[in-house]
């Protein structure tokens, strides 16, 4: 699969992230929100890119097994023994259910007031994608924290990227 497309918006938000934390370090005016760029580009690498990309990649494992989500009761049908059977805890469906988290509507911003700062800030987001199967709940959440975020953003620039690279003018 040709993956241009999907690695050049990966490389302009590596790029724009890039950009604005160096204007926040030199105190540049109008650089007030860097949290909240965080977070933008974070949804949209997330929407943007598919997770097929991820299989197997030890260290997105890694991350997922030191960030639990609180929640992970999800059920599916087999479809060649056609039992219920418990999903799989891996990386490639931890992003799905953080992708259909963002689709469906079902974040939740946790802010609060910092006594060095002029804005309330953002310091996690609640992730949480439900669904009915039959009788079971089926219940993934998961909240993380900026830090927690800033880390798994340079992880999938890392895997999705793979070898190549993004030139500085942000593109691949």
């Amino acid at each position: 699969m040709e993956w241009k497309n999907e690695k050049d918006f990966v490389c302009r938000t590596k790029h724009n992230l890039k950009l604005y934390k160096e204007h926040k370090q030199n105190k540049s005016q109008g650089f007030d929100f860097e949290v909240t760029q965080l977070v933008n580009s974070f949804l949209g690498l997330i929407v943007f890119i598919k997770e097929e990309g991820f299989q197997g990649n030890q260290a997105l494992e890694k991350f997922l097994i030191d960030n639990q989500p609180e929640t992970w009761d999800y059920k599916y049908k087999n479809k060649k023994t056609k039992i219920c059977e418990d999903e799989l805890k891996i990386f490639e469906n931890y992003l799905k259910h953080l992708r259909n988290a963002i689709a469906h509507l079902n974040l939740k911003i946790i802010s609060e007031k910092k006594s060095n700062c002029k804005y309330v800030e953002i310091v996690k987001i609640e992730f949480e994608d439900k669904s009915n199967y039959k009788k079971h709940q089926n219940i993934f959440k998961a909240t993380l924290t900026i830090e927690q975020i800033e880390k798994l953003i340079e992880l999938l620039y890392t895997a999705f990227l793979d070898n190549d690279k993004c030139k500085p003018n942000g593109t691949i």
